[in-house]
C-alpha cells in the first residue's frame, strides 16, 4: 500500500499559531535532538491521529497545551485528513474529524457525527480490511492490528526477543493474534485455504448433486417415452387408432377415449343396431368356418406334397446305382438286391400315387370367403366403429383404464432442465479453485523462506553485528517470533548472540526484509511506512553499560557501528524506491553527521536548545 504522512498539526489550547510537522515520501525523514524534547512523542501522536482507542502522550508540556491533533496522510497519491481533540479526563470519547483532501482550518470544529467508530469504517476500508471477517483466532480485524509491523519502537529495536512492540497498543487481543497478523503479512493465508477448500467441496458436492439429478430426469424421461410406447400400442389394440398416430397431447387422447367410450354404451342400448350386430356376427361366424375348412385342406395337401417330395428324393440311389452297375462289382446277389428294391419301390409308388388335387375353384373360393370376412368386418364397425372382437363389458373397462393411465402418467411430461454443458461448467468451476488451491498452498509453503531470503539479503550486506556471526543464516522463527542466527549444524542459542547493538542489526534486518517482501507481494493491508526510534539506543545508554566511554561519550568503534545501521537503512530505502515508494520516520538521538552524506536521509527538524515539539512561546505563554 503506497502511505506516507506529509504533516502532523498541533492546535494549541491558548490560541496562536498552530505548530506543522512536514515529511516527504521516499526519504528517511530524520527528527534529531536533545532528551525530553518531544520526539519520541511523535510516533504517540502519529498513532493517536490514527484512532488509537487511548492516547499515550504525555500530559505533562504535550497533552496540556494542544487542544487538537491532526495528521495528514496519502493512500495511493490521495491526501486524508484525521484530527482528533486532545484526550480530556471528562471525555472518554474524543470527537474524530476524517476528510479526504487536505482539510487544516484554523480552528477545528467537530460535528455531532464525528466520532471514532465513523471513522474506523472508513479507514477499514482505506486499508482494504473487511471489519466483519474475522482472524483465524475469531477476532474481528481491523487496520491498526496491522501497524504492528510499521512500528519500531525504542522499547523493542535492541531487546533481545521482541520483535512487535505489542505493549505499545495496550491491547491483550494483540498478543493473541500476533501469529494471524503475521501469517497475512508474508502470505500465509490459511483462511483463504479454507476457504478455497471449503468452495472446492461445495463446487463438489453441487455437481455430485447435479449429476444425480441430470440422471434421475434422464431416467424418469425414459420411464415416460416407455409408458407413452406402451399406452399407444393398447391404443391400437384397442382399435383407438393407429400408434403412430398417438401424438403429443395425452389429455386430449384420454378425452376422446371417454368419449368414444360414452358413445359406445350409446350403440350398446340401440336394439336395431344390436340385432344387425349379431346377424353380422353370425355370418361372421359361418364363413370363419368355411374358411377354416379351406385353410386345414390347403395346410394337409401341402404336407402330402412335401411326402411325395421326399419319396421322390429316396429313389435317387437306386437310379445311381442302375445307372453305374457296369462300374460295380458284377455279384449275382448285387444285381438280384437291385432288382429286388426297385420292385417293391413300385409297388410303393403305385400305392402312394392316387390322383389327388385340389379343386379347380379352390383358390378362387377361399378368396372370395376372404372378401365375404372382410365386408362383414366393415360392415360391423359401422355399427360400432370402435370394437372388434372383444366382449363389450370388457373392452369398455380397458378402454377407462386407459384413459386414467394416460391423466395419471402422462399429463406432465418431465423436463430435462440439467444440460450437459451445465456440468461441464461445474467440471470448469472445480478445475480453476484446483488450480487457486495448488498456488495458495505452494504460496503458503514458500512465504516463510520468502521472508528469510529477504532478511538474509540485507544481513549479509551490513558489517555492523559482531564479524563472529558474519557467516550465520537469519531464520525467522513463528514459534519464538523472533530471528535466530542458524548454522550449518542447527540453531545458534540466541542467549549468545551477544550485544545489544547485534540485537539492534537483527530487528533492522527484520523489519527491512518484511516490508521487502511486503512489496514484492504488493500488500495493500500494511502501509508501506516505517516509524524506526532511535537505533543509536545501544550506543547512548547509561554509563555502566559497557559500550560507552568513561566520559559518556560514544566509542570509535561504536560509531562505525551506528553509520553502519545507517547505511543499511539508506540501502534499503534505495531499494524500495528503485521500483515503488517508501517512508521512514526516523527520530535519532545522534548528530546528523552520522546521515548527512547518505541519498536518502533528510533532517526534518532538530529539537534543541529548548525548542521542542511545543515550542517555547506556547510554554513559556502558560507559564506566565
Amino acid at each position: 500500500m503506497n502511505f506516507y504522512i506529509s504533516k502532523i498539526r498541533l492546535w494549541f489550547r491558548q490560541g496562536g499559531e498552530p505548530r506543522d510537522l512536514e515529511f516527504f515520501n521516499d526519504k528517511v525523514n530524520v527528527i534529531t535532538g536533545d532528551s525530553s524534547t518531544g520526539k519520541s512523542s511523535v510516533l504517540k501522536i502519529i498513532d493517536y491521529c490514527l484512532l488509537s482507542e487511548r492516547s499515550t502522550i504525555v500530559e505533562d508540556v504535550i497533552n496540556e497545551n494542544v487542544a487538537w491533533y491532526g495528521l495528514v496522510f496519502h493512500i495511493d497519491d490521495i491526501p486524508y485528513t484525521i484530527i482528533r481533540q486532545a484526550p480530556t479526563v471528562e471525555s472518554a470519547e474524543m470527537k474524530v474529524l476524517f476528510r479526504e483532501g487536505e482539510y487544516l482550518p484554523d480552528e477545528p470544529i467537530a460535528d455531532l457525527d464525528d466520532i471514532r467508530a465513523k471513522a474506523m469504517v472508513k479507514m477499514n476500508e482505506l486499508f482494504h480490511i473487511n471489519s466483519k471477517l474475522k482472524l483465524e483466532s475469531k477476532v474481528k480485524q481491523h487496520f491498526r492490528h496491522n501497524l504492528v509491523f510499521n512500528y519500531l519502537t525504542e522499547d523493542i529495536i535492541a531487546t533481545e526477543s521482541t520483535y512487535q512492540d505489542l505493549r505499545f497498543f495496550r491491547r491483550d487481543e494483540y498478543s493473541n493474534i500476533l501469529n494471524d497478523l503475521f501469517k497475512l503479512a508474508i502470505g500465509v493465508n490459511e483462511g483463504k485455504l479454507r476457504e478455497l477448500e471449503s468452495e472446492l467441496q461445495t463446487a463438489q458436492t453441487r455437481e455430485k448433486n447435479k449429476k444425480r439429478a441430470q440422471e434421475k430426469e434422464q431416467e424418469n424421461k425414459d420411464i415416460f417415452e416407455k409408458t407413452k410406447v406402451e399406452i399407444a400400442n393398447q391404443v391400437e389394440e384397442l382399435g383407438l387408432g393407429a400408434a403412430t398416430d398417438f401424438g403429443n397431447s395425452p389429455t386430449a387422447w384420454a378425452a376422446n377415449i371417454k368419449s368414444i367410450v360414452e358413445n359406445c354404451n350409446l350403440q350398446f342400448k340401440n336394439e336395431e343396431a344390436n340385432r344387425q350386430r349379431n346377424e353380422i356376427e353370425m355370418a361372421l361366424v359361418k364363413v370363419r368356418e368355411r374358411l377354416g375348412y379351406f385353410e386345414s385342406l390347403e395346410k394337409e395337401y401341402k404336407i402330402y406334397q412335401k411326402r411325395l417330395e421326399r419319396q421322390n428324393e429316396s429313389l435317387v440311389p437306386i437310379e445311381y446305382v442302375k445307372k453305374h452297375l457296369s462300374e460295380l462289382m458284377t455279384y449275382q446277389e448285387t444285381g438280384q438286391l437291385l432288382r429286388e428294391l426297385t420292385e417293391a419301390w413300385e409297388r410303393i409308388k403305385q400305392n402312394y400315387e392316387p390322383d389327388l388335387k385340389l379343386p379347380e375353384d379352390f383358390e378362387n373360393t377361399k378368396k372370395g370367403l376372404i372378401r365375404e370376412e372382410q365386408k362383414l368386418v366393415a360392415d360391423w364397425r359401422k355399427l360400432n366403429p370402435y370394437r372388434i372382437d372383444q366382449k363389450d363389458i370388457v373392452w369398455i373397462r380397458k378402454a377407462i383404464l386407459l384413459a386414467e393411465r394416460m391423466e395419471k402418467e402422462l399429463t406432465k411430461e418431465p423436463k430435462l432442465t440439467i444440460t450437459d454443458e451445465m456440468l461441464v461448467q461445474y467440471g470448469e468451476t472445480i478445475s480453476q479453485i484446483e488450480e487457486k488451491l495448488v498456488r495458495l498452498r505452494a504460496k503458503n509453503e514458500n512465504a516463510l523462506g520468502n521472508l528469510n531470503d529477504e532478511i538474509e539479503k540485507y544481513f549479509k550486506c551490513q558489517k555492523g553485528i559482531s564479524e563472529a556471526y558474519w557467516n550465520y543464516k537469519p531464520v525467522y522463527s513463528m514459534d519464538e517470533k523472533m530471528l535466530m542466527l542458524v548454522t550449518d549444524d542447527g540453531e545458534y542459542p540466541k542467549a549468545n548472540v551477544g550485544s545489544k547493538s547485534n540485537y539492534m542489526f537483527l530487528h533492522l534486518c527484520y523489519f527491512f526484509g518484511l516490508h521487502d517482501l511486503l512489496m514484492k507481494n504488493r500488500n495493500e493491508q500494511i502501509p508501506q511506512f516505517l516509524f524506526i526510534d532511535q537505533p543509536s539506543i545501544p550506543y547512548y545508554a547509561d554509563k555502566n553499560t559497557a559500550i560507552v566511554s568513561k566520559n559518556g561519550e560514544i566509542t570509535n568503534d561504536d560509531r562505525e557501528k551506528l553509520k553502519e545501521a545507517f547505511r543499511l537503512t539508506d540501502k534499503f530505502m534505495r531499494e524500495m524506491t528503485r521500483n515503488g515508494h517508501f517512508q521512514i520516520i526516523m527520530i535519532e538521538h545522534a548528530e546528523e553527521d552520522y546521515w548527512n552524506n547518505l541519498e536518502t536521509f533528510v533532517t526534518r527538524y532538530k529539537f534543541k536548545n529548548g525548542e521542542g515539539l511545543i515550542p517555547s512561546r506556547i510554554t513559556h505563554r502558560r507559564n506566565d
